[in-house]
């Protein structure tokens, strides 16, 4: 292992005055070789050992004083327990020789014995028994009416469906009826005359007057007929045609719906990719940018380690040498008297200003 070079002790005096005998300039020399030096180390240190043994005696007594206490404190602890205990034999002696007046058990000769707990067991059991059945006849009593009460009320719903089935085919019947007759009087009557048709009083029947118009003949018959039968297919085909463009429009329109929601859908996928980029990007800068930080710090350190392996081994301390200062004003210790007054500055006699 290789040992470092031991640094060089530097001078104790100063370069231009040894006899101080320590780092101090001429001016400091100068005043403490007048000064009188006064010595109170000894004097603070007898106070001190004074200040510590009155301490040490008042820990003493403080510690003195807690032990009798204490000591005190277990001895009626003590007194206490032997009073306590002397009491505690005193009452077992007279708890052992005591003899009641009273005695404590009595015989009663003349009561009736006490029955077998059983018999009021089988008692209770009968009982029990007893509830449970009547619960359970009252839970079946109350199952049967219910369900009597039930088949009533479907009975009763079903002959109602059945009269209003029976009085719709009744009206449907008289109404079948009544157009028959209708369309008899108007093939019978002669022409030149109103047709008077049937019709019930709310207004479901065929008109009672209808025009001349309504007559035709046995050759005219199958041509209107035909148009008749030409008509309804027209108008079955036109509401066809209105149901399905209808549907068409109502898909289209669903299609749109889905159309805009799959744009919007499209354009936040773009936005959140976007984002996505950016962030990506900026944590790549910021990488990028604390890795330069960490390449340049990298280098300084290297360059430091370069600098100061070129250096001759020589480190801060001894270049302090050269630039030793006073102990105690922290001028040069190569000060033989120098003042510290600017140079610029002028002192005019009897005036209080330094200028």
């Amino acid at each position: 292992m290789e040992t470092l070079p031991k640094m060089a002790e530097p001078p104790v005096g100063c370069t231009g005055h040894t006899r101080a005998g320590q780092e101090l300039c001429y001016l400091c020399m100068q005043r403490a070789k007048r000064n009188v030096p006064v010595y109170l180390r000894e004097q603070e240190e007898a106070e001190e050992r004074g200040l510590e043994k009155v301490l040490l005696l008042r820990g003493l007594n403080k510690d003195r004083l807690f032990y009798e206490k204490e000591q005190a404190k277990l001895a009626e602890q003590r007194e206490h327990a032997r009073e306590v205990a002397s009491f505690n034999l005193c009452m077992s002696v007279k708890k052992d020789t005591h003899s009641p007046r009273c005695p404590t058990t009595f015989i009663f000769p003349s009561r009736p014995l006490t029955p077998v707990p059983g018999i009021n067991q089988r008692w209770y059991k009968s009982e029990l028994q007893t509830q449970i059945g009547r619960k359970q006849q009252k839970e079946e009593q109350e199952k049967r009416d219910r369900e009597k009460s039930e088949r009533i009320e479907q009975t009763q719903l079903l002959q109602e469906l059945a009269s209003f089935k029976a009085q719709q085919l009744k009206q449907k019947q008289e109404m079948t009826t009544d157009y028959k007759k209708a369309l008899d009087s108007q093939e019978r009557k002669p022409p030149g005359t109103d047709q008077c048709l049937v019709g019930d009083k709310k207004g479901t029947g065929v008109p009672v007057c209808l025009p001349n118009v309504f007559h035709f003949t046995c050759s005219e018959l199958p041509e209107r007929a035909n148009q008749g039968r030409q008509q309804a297919a027209e108008a079955n085909f036109s509401t066809a045609f209105k149901k399905r463009q209808d549907q068409l429009e109502e898909r289209q329109a669903q299609m749109e719906k889905e159309r805009e929601i799959l744009r919007q859908n499209r354009a936040q996928l773009i936005l959140d990719r976007v984002n996505r980029f950016e962030k990506r990007q900026d944590m790549s800068r910021s990488l990028g940018n604390a890795w330069g930080q960490s390449v340049q710090l990298k280098q300084q350190r290297e360059d430091e380690e370069r600098r100061f392996l070129r250096s001759d081994d020589q480190l801060l301390v001894d270049k302090l040498v050269e630039y030793r200062r006073c102990a105690q004003c922290k001028r040069k210790t190569s000060n033989c008297g120098q003042s510290n007054i600017w140079r610029d500055s002028q002192y005019l006699s009897g005036s209080q200003f330094l200028i």
